[in-house]
């Protein structure tokens, strides 16, 4: 899949091969948008924002002794579902402002991956008696993102002189259930 769709932008296109820039955008309805759509609550997907149970990502370790974590890209389920380098995402800068990223809950033993902006959420609601504060730089924006993002979100983008339809079909209703 080359393009992703936005739930709550549906003449957005976006590039799945772009995979923080998905996450950005999806970011910034997270941060800004008022929309009651959005459960944020409910540790909404990076990659499009469900709460539902379809969407999972699964990390695992790169090999070597120091191998970093990265998105199993075999495992791992969602529309909008992107090779997002984990290393990069974690760095804000003016070009990727956006640090939200799947991340390992660091409170062991949990074997939860939660998104970085879901994380405090997380830590009250399925680890009340942990002291939040000790966990503040895993959940916590870099400095500038906040600012960064909201300028973005307000800048006019530039139309594409193609206009495209996207329509999500669901398997119970494409060709290949019929023709199956």
């Amino acid at each position: 899949q080359e393009e992703g769709l936005c739930n709550l932008c549906p003449t957005a296109v976006l590039t799945v091969a772009a995979p923080a820039k998905v996450v950005e955008h999806m970011a910034i309805h997270q941060l800004f948008d008022k929309n009651p759509a959005i459960d944020r609550d409910s540790s909404p997907c990076g990659f499009c924002l469900s709460t539902d149970s379809f969407c999972t990502i699964v990390l695992k370790r790169s090999k070597g002794a120091e191998g970093a974590s990265r998105i199993d890209m075999d495992r791992s389920r969602c529309p909008n579902l992107g090779n997002l380098g984990l290393a990069t995402a974690a760095q804000s800068s003016t070009k990727n402002p956006c640090t939200n990223r799947p991340l390992l809950c660091p409170i062991s033993p949990c074997p939860d991956v939660v998104w970085k902006y879901n994380l405090q959420t997380h830590i009250q609601t399925v680890h009340p008696s942990a002291n939040i504060s000790n966990y503040r730089s895993y959940y916590q924006l870099a400095e500038g993102e906040e600012v960064e993002l909201k300028r973005i979100s307000t800048t006019k983008r530039r139309k594409s002189s193609k206009k495209k339809i996207n329509f999500r079909i669901s398997p119970q209703h494409s060709t290949q259930a019929v023709l199956g």
